[in-house]
């Protein structure tokens, strides 16, 4: 079909990408292939963020970033989707005022950390946030729809790279993305 993807209009592209993700969860997971290319990460996390602009804008949601330019060697589409997913749940579900991201390298890994200061996620839906399907808020899920898909995806996604992510609430919710710098090229399969 034709890529209508290119379209400069920003909730246009998020639709596409959002779409690319929840056709990717109907495939087999051994079936998505990684396009490893040399990308800038901070550039990523922005584009991402100019992407879910209005919607920031919408709820006055604050940003305040620390980022530095790093080149990593990652699949730059998936990862934008995995940035866009993590900032879609805080918009969504989190009630947040305020987005907080990070960039720091710790050993042999760049991680992004992003922190809303939102209602954050009961003890007991942490440890099955990655499962699929599985929302923590249910009420939430049926106001504004979502299948719950999406961080399941983004681990598989930060997996495949040869890094991770990480969820922790106490108050507001953290989110880690470990990305790794060691690699030059990886192997596509």
């Amino acid at each position: 079909g034709v890529q209508t993807c290119a379209l400069p209009i920003c909730g246009h592209r998020l639709l596409c990408l959002v779409e690319e993700l929840l056709n990717l969860s109907k495939l087999n997971k051994e079936d998505f292939q990684m396009k490893i290319e040399q990308t800038n990460i901070k550039v990523v996390i922005e584009e991402s963020l100019l992407i879910l602009k209005p919607r920031l804008d919408k709820y006055n949601i604050f940003i305040e970033t620390l980022l530095f330019d790093h080149f990593l060697w990652i699949d730059k589409q998936k990862t934008e989707q995995v940035f866009l997913n993590i900032f879609d749940n805080a918009i969504k579900y989190s009630d947040c005022t305020s987005i907080d991201i990070k960039m720091f390298i710790m050993s042999g890994s760049l991680i992004v950390s992003i922190t809303d200061n939102g209602v954050g996620i009961p003890k007991e839906h942490l440890k099955k946030v990655f499962e699929p399907f599985y929302t923590a808020n249910k009420t939430l899920q049926n106001q504004y729809g979502g299948m719950g898909l999406g961080l399941a995806i983004c681990k598989e996604i930060m997996k495949k790279q040869h890094g991770d992510i990480c969820i922790s609430s106490n108050k507001g919710t953290n989110v880690k993305l470990y990305l790794d710098r060691k690699s030059t090229r990886l192997n596509s399969s």
